[in-house]
């Protein structure tokens, strides 16, 4: 992983139409990451309208060694995000 933390990579991975279609948003992800840029909580949360249960699916934390580190990646021309926890 680079020196750029998740949210300031997962922006540079976005196409520059996304990019300037929420520029607002992505501004403010940026200004809400911890100061070191470390993500110490995961969650997954399922607000779908779908037949999955609904809510919080998944929380893991760094605190308790669920993980140690996060890499996000888009894929399929931006159709999937991979989250990898190491």
């Amino acid at each position: 992983m680079t020196d750029k933390t998740p949210v300031q990579w997962l922006v540079d991975q976005l196409p520059i139409r996304i990019k300037n279609s929420f520029s607002e948003e992505i501004q403010k992800a940026l200004e809400m990451e911890t100061p070191n840029g470390e993500i110490t909580r995961l969650e997954v949360i399922n607000h779908a309208k779908n037949d999955k249960p609904v809510g919080r699916l998944l929380t893991l934390y760094k605190e308790l060694g669920h993980f140690q580190q996060v890499d996000l990646s888009y894929q399929d021309d931006c159709k999937t995000l991979k989250i990898f926890l190491g």
